[in-house]
């Protein structure tokens, strides 16, 4: 998404929640720098301007790029330090978690685009050839 001429106001939370959940658990858990995520003004919030809600975008990036380069892999066996929903997960499956999550609003954020432009194209979202771990045979 950029920022441009057309500045539309966003009136849903699915972006919002996106920039907010997975940053917040990866600064404030793993690393434990103590950011605490405002889960109630991510759901309230209505009319953000496009331009807004990219930099949180941008910054949800870069928050979950450095909070992902400080949890080493010992971490990822081990417990997540927080109670979900009541129950007691392994980090790394939390990550998992979290990031099937976003996927799912990403996917509400295309679908919605796709709806409100009439455009039916991917936005090629990631390549097998990005993945850190894909190579030829």
């Amino acid at each position: 998404m950029e920022a441009g001429a057309g500045d539309r106001q966003f009136r849903g939370n699915a972006g919002a929640a996106s920039c907010g959940q997975p940053p917040a658990f990866l600064r404030c858990r793993a690393r434990e720098d103590g950011v605490v995520r405002d889960r109630a003004a991510e759901f309230s919030r209505r009319d953000v301007s496009r331009t807004e809600l990219v930099a949180q975008l941008e910054a949800a990036i870069a928050a979950v790029e450095n909070g992902l380069a400080g949890v080493a892999e010992s971490a990822l066996g081990k417990d997540y330090p927080e109670r979900i929903a009541g129950h007691v997960v392994a980090t790394g499956e939390w990550l998992i978690h979290l990031a099937s999550h976003l996927a799912y609003h990403l996917g509400q954020i295309d679908y919605h685009r796709r709806l409100v432009t009439g455009h039916t194209e991917t936005v090629a979202a990631m390549a097998v050839t990005e993945l850190r771990s894909a190579r030829k045979p």
